[in-house]
């Protein structure tokens, strides 16, 4: 860890918030915990979004939302299908989880 750490990064989080970098691109906004255990949700390149998710007690279908997505861009979803994105950059998706399960969204070219 000390060595992705640089000096003063804590504090300059603390004082000047995240860089927008790290805010752009698509967001995991939304899953049901405990239900849904989120292990990875990571965009290398601020479009692509890629998840791996683990079911909590029990495996089944989950809603899981995301945001800060290019509003109507239409995405496709690595586990079966496409959503849309709405006019706030926001989509759902219904995802069945068993296990270590992997997401990935991205736009559609």
């Amino acid at each position: 860890m000390a060595r992705l750490i640089k000096q003063r990064d804590l504090a300059n989080a603390t004082l000047h918030g995240h860089s927008k970098e790290a805010l752009s691109g698509s967001i995991l906004e939304e899953a049901p915990f405990p239900e849904v255990l989120v292990a990875k949700a990571y965009s290398a390149d601020r479009k692509k979004l890629d998840l791996f998710v683990y079911n909590g007690k029990e495996t089944g279908v989950f809603q899981l939302g995301f945001e800060s997505l290019i509003p109507g861009q239409q995405y496709s979803v690595s586990s079966g299908g496409s959503v849309a994105a709405n006019g706030a950059g926001k989509a759902f998706i219904d995802a069945e989880i068993n296990g270590r399960t992997q997401i990935i969204l991205q736009p559609i070219e």
